[in-house]
């Protein structure tokens, strides 16, 4: 399909194909590119500790896990500057995009090379990396842990940028 056929269908009435793709979401009246195509294996909850099979205690979850192969393409979201590239010890390489709707988007787990630099403009869509490894999160298999902050505030990225 093309952009604009991707628009105008819901999510639950693209192909397979279509969806693994990094199809179109819908958020409002803002549109977001899905970051992959995996189904959530783990949920946002800040409110309810969840259990960490890596850490072995309960914790929050500050973001949202979606299964993912490793070397698997992770695309941003929305469209944005790039804040940072880093090593993180827990989350592995995390690239942060300062999206223009004032979300910072964390996309944590990649593998160390990235296809962006600090201070690049990228669009939504724009190939950010890979799947890499989640150190801290390393007996939930290969996924793409995302967060979104915004005034220093954690949101539920499925609320925030249409994931589901």
């Amino acid at each position: 399909q093309t952009a604009d056929a991707t628009q105008s269908a819901s999510p639950d009435e693209l192909e397979d194909s279509e969806q693994t793709a990094a199809i179109q979401v819908m958020g409002g009246s803002r549109n977001y590119v899905r970051p992959s195509g995996g189904a959530v294996i783990k949920p946002y909850s800040m409110n309810a500790l969840t259990y960490s099979k890596t850490m072995n205690d309960w914790r929050v979850h500050c973001g949202l896990d979606i299964a993912a192969e490793k070397g698997e393409v992770v695309k941003s979201a929305g469209e944005g500057k790039v804040a940072g590239v880093s090593e993180d010890p827990l989350y592995g390489t995390t690239v942060v995009v300062n999206q223009n709707d004032g979300y910072m988007v964390y996309y944590r787990g990649l593998n160390k090379e990235t296809a962006v630099r600090t201070g690049e403009n990228i669009a939504a869509g724009a190939t950010i990396g890979t799947v890499g490894a989640i150190p801290c999160e390393s007996a939930d298999g290969t996924h793409l842990h995302i967060e979104v902050m915004k005034e220093n505030r954690y949101y539920n990225p499925a609320d925030a940028l249409g994931i589901r």
